[in-house]
């Protein structure tokens, strides 16, 4: 920091850092400032106690709570530091990493903050250098006699201990001290960390006027404000209470007025009343008349009924005589019937033994010719059979001579054919011995083949295990998987995914790196190469399956890997093993290593051995952090990021490698080779097929080779045989021939035959005649039984007329003697009804001569007395039914009606007392409110035309005061383009509106201290420099708050006013002491600097 040394400097002071930076970040910084023989300039370097006392300016006390010395221990990256700020504004500077935002912390935490804010981590314990087991946050705060020192122990349980001026303290008497001292930094207002500066443009209206207030309001002024959004409260509360007691008033005088006209209803009510009783008196009488006539016209159809009855009896008398005539009738001729039956039998009889005869003649008949074709045919068939015979002499001769030719020649031949029996035999053996060795052939390529199928499904089976979490956790991308697996047709190139699925590492241990530092989002996307398969798949999966996935389209050529630096010179030093991208097996697809390098720089992830420790973790970032954004071991992943300003510094994230639950190890280049052995094995079986198809053929041909041999060889054996079997032959022939040639004398017995033929033919020839009278008979029989059935016929259908006449008078007697029953029911019940209502009626009221009367005087049906008793009884519920203490409840409602009206003026006047006192207190509240918006108005609008913009802070009343609020209005975009300030603008401009809102604020803060980390960053060059210069201006007033302004850069040629002091964090290795510091100043800076201490 070489051009440090020629600054006039009021004030050095030191600043220790953990860290080990490069020598990039050690790098000069060249700051072109004016004015800075008026400032105070702090270089904090590491390892070096601040031991300076607080700046001051010439003429300005420091406010009761600003901050004069800050000591950090073990506190996030920080072992030891200690640095003083001035009383007014601080400007603290450095590169991004080195420690600037861990200053907002502790002087968060340090003062009875919460980690929630900050904005960053969520527990205490976190802020604990990682090293290490506890730390602590020192700060003293001006107080009003003496200096206020607070100091908080931090542990890694997330436990605190709290201390004031060396004692230890509870965390609410620590708090209540610092309340008082006006310290607020949960408000935006005054304490701006970087974390929540997005934050102040997201305020509401009112959460914005409370902070507003509670930061610049004088004291007393927010107690003011709640107590009187307590009063509003009261008041809403009073006025509910009496608006239910004016209602309750009104239903009572109500109820009064409508019983005054109750009270006469009621009179006529009890009128109706016993006019109703009268009705219900004669009801039963009216009803025992009706009975009775009812039972009058009962005992009358009874009497018809069985009159008409015994009537219907005397009709049936004359069918039932036809009936049994008529069935005498059919009787007769059903024997006359059976009679010519028996005769047809008789004569059917007859006529069949004449059949019979006639058959069994011609069967003699028959049986006589064939026997006499038979004698002639035998003598034809001895002819022939002796030409047969003595045609076999001759072959047999002819065959004699030849094997007796033969037996001379079998011994030559016999020698021929063992010569070539051993000849085959030997072929034999050599051809089962190659059969036997290719069937052996087979038996190995079947075996392999086998096995190498096994294989393949034991690897897919791995493919199908993978599937099973991605079905539980990805369910949405499992079901696009599913679908894609059924419809990869649709696609001009493969579509891959899950990306997860197909990440096949060559070590299963390094599965959980890949899982750990590839985003949820890469891993459960779907890859396509090309535009079209991309359009398919949003349309078919998205819009069409309603399925929600990712999907990365990446070129279908592998990319090329950079590397920025050689992975052997990492080995050796560092304990590396290879660069990410290196983890993945050859056959993982192009696409998917594409899509790693493209969304999660694989190619500039470095995979460390389990060897690797942090101190080479730290070596590696500072000498190559250039090259590396990530480092992973087996247990930890080490991330980083670098600063774009400064020294290009260097922060680590670091947290543990999570289980592997996805990626399982899948062979693809196995499984691929296990399909070509198969191919292979299944071409080598195939070409052997037609060797083995000759050998079978050989071996069959050879077969019937040896056969014919044995054959002949077994013919040659037998030829002795063939000649005895041949002389044998032609001697069995001979005697045959002999027995032949005897002839048959059957002269007379075919003469006999042929006569007996002749005799059956003229006795059946007689038979005819005797046939003929016979189916006469019949025939006779037949018509005679045709006319019985005719006349039967007849008879038959006049007599079911009868009976169906005499079944409809059956069903019709049936009909009248039921109806006749249930007249004589009907009137039973009728009698007995009667006799029960005229019980019943003198029961309820005895008939008299005033009965009487009075029944004369009331309607006399039923139909008019219930008609009179409904309409009364209408007219009785219209009235309602009143209770004998209808008065007392009236009197009783007029006392309560008195009671309310009094209650009601106590109200009144209690209200008006009550809004007396809010008209009060807001008298004493809202000027000093208006007036205090009006100011920050006023300069809120003064800083925004300096810097050629507009502006306005506009206070929202309302009739609640928990609901007033201040909204500022900003327009960056020339005149009448105001607008309220909110997330819809950019983030520079809500940069410079929250910088000049919380400047407006400046000149009425009774906060000791305010601070805003890094609110610049999104400003451009000139709004920058002029709210800097605005700031400075502002803070540096007599009397003005001490102001923090936390930066890791700021623009050149800036105008450094008196009262500012300068917080540069350094770090390095070209680091150097506060004493070397202090020696490089000129000598006229080191009497200056001694005379300041002095």
């Amino acid at each position: 920091f070489c051009l440090l040394n020629t600054f006039t400097l009021n004030q050095p002071t030191l600043l220790s850092h953990s860290t080990s930076p490069s020598p990039i970040q050690a790098a000069s910084v060249s700051l072109h400032l004016k004015g800075v023989a008026h400032s105070s300039f702090c270089c904090l370097t590491p390892s070096v106690p601040c031991t300076m006392a607080t700046p001051s300016v010439s003429g300005t006390a420091a406010r009761v709570g600003s901050i004069v010395r800050v000591k950090l221990h073990n506190f996030i990256t920080y072992y030891d530091v200690e640095f003083c700020p001035g009383p007014m504004l601080n400007v603290v500077l450095g590169p991004n990493g080195t420690g600037k935002s861990t200053i907002v912390c502790a002087l968060v935490l340090g003062l009875g903050g919460a980690p929630k804010d900050i904005g960053r981590a969520k527990e205490i314990s976190h802020y604990v250098n990682h090293e290490k087991d506890e730390g602590y946050i020192e700060i003293t705060l001006v107080g009003t006699k003496n200096d206020l020192v607070v100091k908080r122990q931090i542990f890694k349980d997330n436990k605190s201990k709290w201390y004031m001026n060396g004692k230890l303290k509870s965390q609410k008497e620590v708090l209540d001290r610092l309340k008082k001292m006006h310290v607020q930094v949960s408000n935006l207002c005054q304490f701006l960390p970087q974390e929540r500066v997005g934050e102040f443009a997201k305020l509401t209206p009112q959460k914005l006027f409370e902070s507003t207030q509670q930061a610049v309001g004088s004291d007393g002024l927010e107690e003011k404000h709640l107590r009187l959004c307590s009063l509003r409260e009261l008041e809403k509360g009073l006025l509910l209470s009496v608006g239910k007691r004016r209602e309750s008033l009104a239903r009572l005088k109500e109820a009064n007025e409508r019983l005054h006209q109750d009270v006469i209803r009621f009179q006529q009510r009890e009128t109706l009343k016993e006019q109703v009783e009268k009705l219900k008196m004669k009801r039963p009488w009216v009803e025992w008349r009706v009975a009775d006539d009812t039972k009058e016209a009962a005992d009358k159809e009874r009497k018809a009924a069985a009159e008409e009855l015994r009537g219907h009896i005397n009709q049936a008398g004359p069918e039932l005589d036809r009936k049994r005539e008529l069935e005498h009738q059919i009787a007769a001729l059903t024997d006359k019937q059976k009679q010519q039956h028996a005769l047809i039998r008789a004569e059917d009889a007859k006529r069949a033994k004449l059949a019979e005869k006639i058959n069994k003649l011609m069967i003699e008949a028959e049986a006589a010719t064939s026997e006499c074709e038979q004698l002639e045919e035998a003598e034809s068939q001895r002819v022939r059979q002796l030409e047969k015979i003595d045609a076999s002499l001759a072959k047999f001769q002819e065959s004699l001579v030849t094997a007796r030719q033969s037996e001379a020649e079998s011994s030559s031949i016999a020698a021929d054919l063992d010569a070539k029996w051993e000849a085959l035999k030997a072929e034999e053996d050599q051809v089962r011995r190659t059969e036997e060795e290719m069937k052996m052939q087979f038996r190995e390529l079947s075996n392999r083949r086998e096995e190498a199928n096994g294989e393949l499904r034991r690897l897919a089976n791995v493919q199908e295990q993978r599937l099973i979490p991605i079905r539980r956790d990805y369910r949405e991308a499992y079901n696009a998987y599913i679908w894609l697996r059924e419809n990869g047709d649709k696609f001009r190139d493969k579509v891959y995914g899950p990306l997860l699925l197909h990440l096949n590492v060559k070590d299963q241990a390094m599965a959980s790196l890949v899982e750990t530092t590839v985003s949820r989002n890469v891993l459960e996307a779907f890859v396509c190469t090309n535009d079209e398969d991309a359009k398919i798949l949003y349309r078919e999966v998205i819009q069409k399956q309603r399925i929600q996935i990712n999907m990365i389209t990446v070129q279908k050529a592998p990319l090329r890997r950079e590397r920025k630096m050689d992975i052997e010179l990492l080995k050796d030093r560092y304990n590396a093993l290879c660069w990410a991208d290196e983890l993945f097996a050859e056959d993982t697809p192009a696409p998917i290593i594409n899509v790693l390098l493209e969304h999660s720089n694989m190619n500039t992830m470095l995979v460390g051995s389990d060897r690797m420790t942090r101190g080479d973790v730290d070596q590696v970032f500072q000498h190559h952090a250039a090259a590396i954004q990530m480092i992973v071991t087996p247990r930890t992943v080490y991330r980083f990021s670098r600063s774009k300003y400064g020294a290009r510094a260097v922060s680590v994230l670091q947290y543990d490698v999570r289980p592997s639950k996805y990626i399982r190890s899948v062979d693809t280049a196995r499984i691929e080779q296990m399909r070509r052995n198969v191919a292979a094995l299944d071409a080598d079986i195939a070409q052997m097929r037609p060797e083995e198809q000759r050998i079978k053929e050989l071996s069959s041909n050879l077969r019937v080779r040896i056969r014919e041999n044995r054959n002949e060889k077994r013919g040659l054996g037998n030829m002795d045989k063939k000649v005895r079997s041949i002389n044998e032959a032609i001697a069995r022939k001979k005697r045959e021939r002999r027995e032949y040639e005897r002839p048959r004398d059957d002269t007379a017995e075919i003469r006999r035959l042929k006569e007996r033929a002749k005799r059956c033919i003229r006795d059946r020839t007689k038979i005819p005649g005797k046939l003929l009278d016979s189916f006469r008979g019949i025939n006779a029989a037949i018509r005679q039984v045709h006319e019985v059935m005719v006349e039967m016929g007849e008879l038959s259908r006049e007599k079911t007329a009868v009976e169906r006449r005499l079944a409809e008078y059956e069903h019709r007697k049936m009909t009248l003697e039921q109806a006749a029953q249930q007249k004589e029911i009907e009137y039973r019940e009728a009698l007995d009804r009667a006799r029960a209502l005229k019980r019943a009626a003198n029961d309820a009221c005895p008939m008299s001569e005033e009965v009487k009367e009075m029944f004369d005087k009331l309607p006399e049906t039923l139909v008019e007395i219930d008609a009179q008793i409904e309409t009364n009884e209408s007219r009785m519920e219209a009235m309602f039914n009143f209770n004998p203490d209808i008065i007392r409840q009236y009197d009783l409602r007029n006392q309560q009606i008195e009671q309310l009206e009094a209650e009601l003026l106590n109200e009144d006047d209690t209200i008006a007392r009550h809004k007396a006192n809010i008209d009060e207190l807001r008298a004493q509240w809202e000027p000093e409110i208006e007036e205090m918006v009006e100011y920050i108005n006023g300069k809120f609008s003064e800083y925004f035309r300096a810097i050629n913009c507009e502006g306005r802070v506009v206070l929202e009343k309302h009739e609640d005061f928990a609901e007033w609020g201040i909204k500022p209005f900003v327009g960056f975009r020339g005149p009448n383009s105001l607008s309220v300030l909110s997330t819809a603008n950019s983030g520079g401009e809500r940069s410079v509106s929250t910088m000049l809102y919380m400047a407006s604020l400046h000149g009425l803060t009774k906060c000791p201290f305010r601070l805003v980390d890094e609110i610049n960053q999104g400003m451009d060059a000139r709004n920058e420099r002029m709210v800097f210069e605005l700031l400075s201006r502002v803070t540096c007033e007599k009397d003005s708050p001490q102001f923090f302004l936390i930066t890791p850069k700021l623009l050149p040629n800036l105008d450094f006013g008196p009262g500012m002091n300068v917080l540069h964090i350094m770090n390095g290795p070209y680091f150097v002491t506060q004493d070397e510091w202090v020696s490089a100043m000129t000598p006229v800076t080191q009497r200056r600097l001694a005379s300041q201490q002095s």
